[in-house]
């Protein structure tokens, strides 16, 4: 029946169908079946590919073993090198205590005085935890320098988080003394 009504048709008409018709038969091909094998073919060299850069990635680390061993084994020592630079104290409370303690070793060394001291409540991130004491000194600017020197250089890792100054006079020798107002932090390990 469809060849009859394609005889019926003149022969330029003929030819705009059957040319026509090959170009559906063509673009069907293309876009069922070429497109979507290409894309496939696409995929799977990505994936090779990424397949292939994983296994190398695991033999560099294969090869590398024992490089990447020493080096955690420096990195665990440096670890308990800074740990050892924590409050020994086991709880937020104790700390405060032990901080409060150096700091006022820190004032019979350097000749400064702690007018005030009053801790801060304590702040925890992951498995450590930050202790605070805010403290008042009346000090001469030489006796300033020798705590805040003692800070830093302290065996512990203390910290500077805050530094107000404010000058005024002394109560004893009505001279101009300094009045700084600190907040220091220390760390511990919660375990």
């Amino acid at each position: 029946m469809a060849k009859n009504r394609l005889k019926k048709l003149n022969k330029r008409d003929r030819r705009a169908v059957i040319g026509l018709g090959a170009t559906v038969v063509v673009v069907v091909l293309v876009f069922f079946i070429v497109l979507p094998f290409m894309d496939a073919q696409a995929e799977v060299e990505n994936d090779v590919d990424h397949q292939a850069a994983l296994l190398q990635r695991s033999l560099d680390s294969i090869e590398n073993q024992e490089l990447y061993r020493t080096r955690l084994q420096e990195l665990e020592s440096e670890m308990r090198i800074l740990e050892s630079r924590l409050l020994d104290a086991g709880n937020p409370s104790l700390a405060q205590t032990q901080l409060l303690e150096i700091l006022k070793f820190i004032e019979q060394q350097t000749g400064a005085s702690i007018t005030r001291s009053s801790p801060i409540p304590e702040r925890s991130e992951g498995d450590y935890t930050r202790v605070t004491m805010q403290i008042n000194l009346e000090c001469d600017i030489v006796e300033l320098t020798g705590f805040l020197r003692s800070v830093a250089e302290h065996e512990k890792f203390l910290m500077v988080d805050e530094f107000n100054l404010n000058v005024g006079r002394s109560r004893r020798s009505r001279q101009d003394v300094l009045r700084p107002r600190l907040r220091i932090s220390a760390w511990i390990r919660l375990s």
